[in-house]
């Protein structure tokens, strides 16, 4: 959580900064920045995301592949997580999110929909929204992984993917 607050806080930093003037003086628009950043990131905006993703894991579909299962075998394909987490389904039109990169850096994220077609579905959304350099994504039943990094790890990945 507090990644999430924190890349919020440098979002809000970003996009909220004070226009600059020659009357401002360095330490009041920091401070400015500062406290229009604490103003934007609340408690309760937090609290919006946790609630978020404590619904979406106490969701998960009942059938198909689990994002675990599916991490699990990304790990035996030499692929192995440095940590796991889960990530807001949402985004991804997921019932569930999860993942994480390896120590060299490659992300892998797993997401469980309710059946193979709005697997399908989702995959040619995120296509479009989040059309990333260097990025694979494949369906397999009502799972989507993305793996983010070397050719040689996505289709690693995807091989390990599509034996389960």
């Amino acid at each position: 959580m507090r990644s999430l607050a924190a890349i919020a806080l440098l979002i809000c930093a970003c996009s909220k900064a004070p226009s600059t003037s020659t009357s401002t003086s360095t330490s009041t628009s920091t401070s400015k920045i500062t406290n229009q950043a604490k103003q934007v990131v609340s408690s309760k905006d937090i609290g919006a995301l946790a609630a978020r993703l404590r619904y979406e894991a106490g969701h998960r579909p009942g059938s198909g592949l689990k994002a675990e299962q599916v991490l699990d075998a990304m790990g035996a394909a030499g692929l192995a997580l440095a940590d796991r987490r889960q990530f807001l389904g949402l985004t991804a039109h997921a019932s569930y999110c999860a993942g994480g990169t390896t120590k060299d850096g490659i992300g892998i994220s797993v997401c469980e929909y309710t059946t193979p077609a709005d697997a399908t579905a989702a995959k040619a959304f995120v296509d479009r929204q989040y059309a990333f350099a260097d990025t694979t994504r494949v369906t397999h039943g009502a799972a989507l992984l993305s793996v983010v990094g070397s050719r040689d790890a996505a289709e690693r990945a995807n091989r390990a993917f599509q034996a389960l």
